[in-house]
């Protein structure tokens, strides 16, 4: 049986090829124009569901590096700090080595003790050391000094006491979906519970201002504690500094890992669309081109 085709429904169906052709190279147009492969939902549905997780991590990534720079900026802060407590440390132990000295006079022993008195007034302000305006050794109490001291009316320190409100809450930052990183340092750690450190100081004082041979000897033992205390808080500084720099670098490799799959996902692949470009170009073209022939044929064609 043979069927006749309309010119109408021939007319249809060669407008229609053509669109449709037409829109397969226009979309491919805007795609080469701004670079992207996904322009709305409905274009590739699970290609936007999954876009959309890795521009989630990537929000998520973006956060945490803000937080890990914060970290990082702290506990290189505390670094610097627990340098000088060091020095500070030495500082002393040498001026105790001095005053144990049978052959240093009284007024030899006096200008040691204004000396160590000094040392205690430097270490207490190291205490009090703040960074972005956050006390780096009161524990959660970051707007409160760890330590207050008494001058008395001769310039030298009376006491020292610690902020009655507490030194050793625990400071933690989010650095991941499900890490967090300390970043405490407490006055205790380096100080000593009972400010060990500041009573063998004020202790080393009064002996060499008393002429006190034992009392001075008596304080070697206190600040080689001191001193151990803080090297071993100085070396978990150290750790945590070596761990952080080592998240920081898995969060960047993340950021570019997340990066290059939204791009593969969402981003048009350039040269294959400009392939698939000349390739659909070539076929309107020619769809134009026959459909043309074929609607201006008529009977006369035939006979």
């Amino acid at each position: 049986m043979t069927y006749r085709v309309s010119t109408g429904a021939l007319h249809d169906t060669i407008a229609r090829a053509v669109l449709e052709s037409q829109q397969t190279v226009l979309k491919l147009q805007r795609g080469l124009a701004d670079g992207k492969a996904i322009r709305q939902p409905s274009d590739d549905p699970v290609g936007t569901n999954t876009a959309m997780q890795y521009r989630e991590r990537l929000r998520a990534n973006a956060q945490y590096q803000k937080n890990m720079g914060v970290v990082l900026s702290h506990l290189n802060a505390v670094d610097s700090t627990m340098f000088l407590i060091q020095e500070k440390v030495i500082e002393a132990r040498s001026l105790q080595v001095q005053g144990a000295d049978d052959a240093k006079g009284q007024d030899g022993r006096d200008a040691l003790a204004r000396q160590i008195d000094q040392v205690l007034q430097e270490l207490v302000d190291l205490g009090n050391a703040q960074f972005a305006d956050v006390h780096l050794f009161s524990g959660t109490r970051t707007l409160e000094s760890a330590y207050t001291m008494t001058i008395g009316e001769d310039d030298l320190v009376q006491s020292v006491t610690v902020n009655p409100n507490g030194i050793d809450g625990d400071v933690v930052r989010q650095v991941g979906r499900d890490l967090s990183l300390s970043i405490h340092v407490s006055g205790s750690d380096v100080f000593g519970e009972e400010q060990e450190l500041f009573q063998t100081l004020l202790d080393l004082r009064d002996a060499l201002l008393a002429g006190d041979q034992q009392g001075i000897v008596d304080t070697a033992q206190g600040l080689e504690d001191a001193q151990d205390r803080v090297v071993g808080t100085h070396t978990l500084v150290g750790s945590l500094l070596t761990r952080a720099e080592s998240m920081k670098i898995r969060l960047e490799a993340d950021e570019v890992e997340n990066e290059a799959s939204r791009t593969q996902v969402e981003d048009l692949d350039v040269a294959r669309a400009l392939l698939e470009f000349n390739q659909n170009q070539v076929a309107l073209d020619a769809a134009l081109n026959a459909g043309s022939r074929i609607l201006q044929a008529s009977l006369l064609n035939y006979i």
